[in-house]
């Protein structure tokens, strides 16, 4: 069935004989193949489907084998990503064909974590001839363990040995709840040591005139999208599936949360369900139906929102209905229209589209992206809360290095947390140490190692 429903061909390199294909999802549907219908698959140099990695990716993407706890269901991940484990896997299966490595018999310290990894930290596997950073490395390696592990799980080679070392993590959503007991995990042996990056921000100036530059070259969906996630910290899938009803259409029913506060400062609560981050809950028009989160976005930029929905939207909707042939087409067209963001055409505004728009703007440099908004808009409001705080509360004993960091710790877990979704400790770590440098003040170290949790070299 699969190879008579293939699609469109990714692959990470023109000349990889191992393929990454995404399959026909409508014509797998109507067979009655709907649970595997968006999973991607692999195809080998015969050209046909590699059994053992198209099955891996299949078990991987239902959750039925969870790498953290084989033999327990796990969450089914998002369809980014599956995408990505199948290209790493298709990556070490170019890599064992191309080295006459058996994955039957490859072993960890020989093979994955010993020749693998030594040739993409060198440059001497992948796609551009140029080292891979640590992140990536780990993350190619990663995938290529649990494939072998998930491999000797299901018989079908002999058990593999890959020495394991613990290390400790506190969990962010814990300690929002006042738990700041550490956890104890396992990760292999012989992970590349990933260095600290230090996070760079633009200046207000330079976002003032970034966005103006969308605003006047791109339009108003591109701005009003842009700002959202600059005002927001929303990610750009969830931007793109914005529903006309994610902010409620009557501005009565809004849920303001600081009703007594200056206007200028006034939320409202949002809830967001469509694109987010996570478990996957299925689909609706298109996007995926994620765990849900509730946001608050400043009482102007709904109104923003508010405005584009009642004045802008519906001519651009307009001429997307009058395109259709006959009453029943164009009211099908009118019901299905569910996304705020569209694009001139009438239909919604995609994910790359709206990416491109972003990066075509007056970049304050070039990495500037959707996601470095996101950080913008934590730091932005961590900065801006520090200051309230330190007009409110007296400097303790120990000085203003301390009272920063008490501040930090609470507005990670109260503001920040829940408005990204979710933070690990690395981000964390980039948060504190922007502020720390920003105020031109140390923080007191006991601090710096409970907020930031620094693991031991795993070499």
């Amino acid at each position: 069935i699969l190879s008579g429903l293939v699609g469109s061909e990714m692959c990470i390199r023109d000349r990889y004989n191992f393929k990454v294909v995404e399959p026909r999802s409508a014509e797998l549907e109507k067979a009655g193949f709907g649970r595997v219908a968006r999973l991607p698959f692999i195809l080998d140099s015969r050209p046909g489907i590699h059994r053992d990695g198209s099955e891996y990716l299949v078990e991987r993407g239902l959750g039925t084998w969870n790498p953290s706890r084989p033999g327990e269901v796990g969450n089914r991940p998002s369809e980014k990503s599956i995408r990505n484990y199948a290209s790493w896997l298709c990556n070490f299966l170019e890599w064992c064909e191309t080295r006459g490595v058996n994955p039957m018999n490859a072993n960890y310290v020989d093979h994955i974590n010993g020749d693998y990894q030594t040739e993409l930290v060198a440059g001497l596997w992948g796609s551009t001839g140029r080292p891979l950073s640590p992140k990536t490395v780990n993350r190619y390696v990663d995938v290529a363990t649990d494939f072998v592990e998930w491999m000797a799980a299901k018989g079908k080679r002999s058990p593999v040995v890959v020495p394991l070392v613990t290390r400790s993590l506190r969990s962010q959503r814990a300690s929002a709840t006042g738990d700041t007991r550490l956890r104890t995990h396992q990760v292999r042996k012989g992970r590349v040591r990933e260095a600290p990056s230090e996070l760079r921000m633009p200046t207000d100036f330079e976002v003032d005139s970034w966005l103006e530059s969308i605003y006047v070259e791109k339009g108003r969906t591109f701005g009003l999208m842009c700002e959202t996630v600059l005002m927001t910290a929303v990610r750009r899938q969830e931007v793109a599936s914005w529903r006309v009803d994610t902010l409620p259409v009557d501005p009565a029913d809004w849920l303001i949360v600081n009703p007594t506060a200056d206007i200028k400062h006034q939320m409202v609560a949002v809830s967001l369900r469509y694109g987010t981050k996570g478990r996957d809950y299925g689909h609706d028009h298109g996007d995926k139906i994620g765990p849900k989160r509730t946001i608050k976005i400043p009482l102007h930029l709904a109104e923003k929102l508010h405005t584009y929905r009642t004045r802008v939207r519906p001519r651009l909707l307009q001429k997307w209905v009058a395109q259709a042939r006959g009453l029943k087409a164009q009211r099908e067209r009118l019901d299905n229209s569910v996304h705020l963001f569209l694009n001139p055409e009438g239909v919604r505004q995609s994910v790359s589209g709206f990416y491109n728009a972003w990066k075509s703007g007056q970049l304050p440099y070039k990495e500037w992206s959707p996601h470095l908004g996101r950080h913008w808009w934590s730091c932005s409001t961590l900065m801006q809360e520090i200051g309230a705080g330190r007009k409110h509360q007296e400097l303790t004993c120990e000085g203003q290095g301390t009272l920063t960091a008490i501040l930090l710790t609470e507005l990670i877990q109260l503001k920040i947390v829940p408005q990204l979704g979710h933070i690990s400790s690395d981000t964390t770590r980039l948060y504190v140490q922007w502020v720390s440098d920003q105020l031109g003040e140390a923080l007191p170290e006991r601090y710096q190692a409970a907020m930031l949790d620094e693991s031991e070299d795993e070499s």
